[in-house]
C-alpha cells in the first residue's frame, strides 16, 4: 500500500473512531443529562476531569515519545518488542505511584470522600489506558484496526447507559461503565497487538525502563502544562464554584472538545507520524507536509466555529436541554477555540514536537499553564463559568502565537501564502 494511501486510510479510520467516541457519548448525553439533572452532571465530570491527572501520570508522554520510537523503528521486530515491554513496564511503575497519590487525597480531602466511591470508579478508567498502546498503532500506522475494538466498546457502553441509568442516584453507574468499558478495549488491544503485531513480551531492565522515561520526561512535563490550563478548568471551578456551574460549563466545552475530536484528532494522530518519518528523512519535505496541514485545519476548524458560535443557543437546547440554556455564554465565549487548538496542534504537536523543540514546547506550555491558573483565579469567584470559558480562550491563544512565533525564528512559515498559492495551481493542473 502507497504512503499516500495509508496516511488516508488511517485518516478516514481514525474520524470513525472519533465519530463512535464522540457521536455515541452525544447520543447518551441528552439522555443523561435529563435523567441525573445540571448538579449530579457537573459532579460526575468534577470527578473525571480530577482523575485525569493521574491518567496524565500513567500515559506520560509516551503517545509523542513511544511514538516517534516506533515510526522510526517500525521495520525492526527486536526494536518494537523493547520499545514496547519497556513503555508497560514504565506505565505499570507509574500506575503503583500515582495509587499513592490518589488513596491519601480521597480519604483525607472532604471535597473527595464523601463522594469516595464516585472518585474509585473514575479512577478505575486508568487500567485500561495501562493497556491500550495507542502509541503502538500511531507509530505502525495501522490505527485503522484499533475502530473495531472501539466500536464494540463504546456500543457496550450507550447499551449499559440506557439500561442501568434510569434515576438520579444511577449518577455514581456513569464512571464505572466507562471504565469498565476503557478496560475491555485496552486488554483486547493488548492482546490483539502482542499477537498480530509479533511483540515479544520482554523484561526489560532498569536501563531501558529509565530510558523510556527521560525519551518522555519533557513531553510528559508539557502534558502536564497542557492539562493545566484544560482539564485544570474544571477542577478549579469545581473547588471555588458550584456543581451546577461545572454542570453548565461541562456541557458548553463538551461541545468544543467533541468538535475537536470529529475533525482534529483524526489528523492529529494519523498525521504525526508520517510527519515525524518524513521529517526524519527530509526536514523540507516534512515542512511541506507541516503547510499542507496547516491550511486544511484552518479551513474546516474555522468553517466548524464559525456555526459554533452561530447556534449556541441551539446546540444547547437540542443536546442538553432547557435547563442547561445558561450554558449558551460559555458555549459562545468558547466558540473559536477548535480553530485556534488546531492551529495550536500544528504547530505545536506536529510541528515542534516532530523537529523536536521539545525544551521550547514545554516552556510555552508551562508559562500557559500558570497564565491559566491565574487567571481562573481571577475570573472564577466572579463570572463561574463563563470566567472559566474566558481564562481557556485566552490562555490557547498565547500558547497558539507562541508556537507560530517560535517557529518562525526556526525560519519555518506554516502559513506560506505563495506555497498555498503554488499548491493550489499545481492541483488545478493535475485536474
Amino acid at each position: 500500500m502507497s504512503n499516500k494511501k495509508i496516511l488516508f486510510t488511517n485518516l478516514f479510520s481514525l474520524s470513525g473512531i472519533q465519530v463512535v467516541n464522540y457521536i455515541v457519548p452525544v447520543l447518551v448525553v441528552p439522555y443523561i443529562v435529563r435523567i441525573i439533572g445540571p448538579d449530579y452532571y457537573g459532579l460526575v465530570n468534577f470527578a473525571q476531569a480530577f482523575v485525569l491527572y493521574f491518567v496524565l501520570i500513567v500515559n506520560y508522554g509516551f503517545d509523542f515519545s513511544a511514538t516517534r520510537e516506533i515510526a522510526v523503528n517500525r521495520n525492526s521486530k527486536e526494536n518494537l518488542s523493547n520499545i514496547f515491554s519497556s513503555v508497560m513496564l514504565a506505565k505499570a511503575v507509574l500506575f503503583l505511584i500515582s495509587l499513592l497519590v490518589f488513596i491519601p487525597i480521597v480519604f483525607l480531602v472532604p471535597k473527595f470522600n464523601k463522594d469516595i466511591e464516585l472518585f474509585f470508579f473514575a479512577y478505575l478508567i486508568i487500567i485500561g489506558n495501562i493497556f491500550l498502546p495507542i502509541w503502538l498503532f500511531q507509530g505502525l500506522e495501522k490505527l485503522a484496526r484499533l475502530s473495531v475494538f472501539n466500536f464494540i466498546i463504546k456500543m457496550i457502553y450507550a447499551v449499559s447507559i440506557f439500561l442501568l441509568i434510569n434515576k438520579k442516584e444511577d449518577y455514581l453507574l456513569i464512571p464505572l461503565i466507562l471504565s469498565v468499558s476503557q478496560i475491555i478495549a485496552g486488554a483486547a488491544a493488548f492482546i490483539y497487538s502482542v499477537k498480530v503485531f509479533n511483540i515479544s513480551l520482554l523484561f526489560p531492565g532498569i536501563k531501558e525502563t529509565k530510558k523510556a522515561l527521560k525519551d518522555g520526561w519533557n513531553l510528559f512535563l508539557s502534558n502536564v502544562s497542557i492539562n493545566l490550563y484544560t482539564t485544570s478548568n474544571i477542577v478549579i471551578l469545581g473547588l471555588f464554584s458550584t456543581n451546577l456551574s461545572v454542570g453548565y460549563f461541562a456541557a458548553s466545552s463538551k461541545i468544543i472538545n467533541v468538535v475537536q475530536a470529529l475533525l482534529l484528532l483524526p489528523m492529529n494522530q494519523a498525521f504525526f507520524p508520517r510527519i515525524s518519518s518524513v521529517i526524519n528523512h527530509s526536514k523540507d519535505d516534512g515542512i511541506v507536509l507541516l503547510k499542507k496541514l496547516t491550511f486544511a485545519v484552518g479551513i474546516i476548524l474555522f468553517i466548524a466555529s464559525l456555526l459554533i458560535f452561530i447556534f449556541s443557543d441551539l446546540i444547547i437546547k437540542i443536546i442538553f436541554g432547557i435547563k442547561f440554556i445558561d450554558a449558551a455564554v460559555s458555549l459562545r465565549i468558547m466558540a473559536f477555540l477548535p480553530l485556534i487548538i488546531g492551529l495550536s496542534n500544528v504547530f505545536g504537536v506536529q510541528g515542534m514536537i516532530n523537529l523536536k523543540l521539545d525544551r521550547q514546547f514545554l516552556a510555552l506550555t508551562f508559562t500557559g499553564a500558570l497564565i491559566s491558573i491565574t487567571l481562573n483565579l481571577i475570573l472564577v469567584p466572579a463570572y463561574f463559568e463563563n470566567g472559566t470559558a474566558l481564562s481557556w480562550l485566552i490562555t490557547e491563544i498565547f500558547i497558539t502565537v507562541s508556537f507560530f512565533i517560535v517557529l518562525l525564528n526556526n525560519r519555518i512559515n506554516l502559513f506560506d501564502w505563495q506555497y498555498l498559492k503554488k499548491y493550489l495551481s499545481e492541483i488545478k493542473i493535475n485536474k
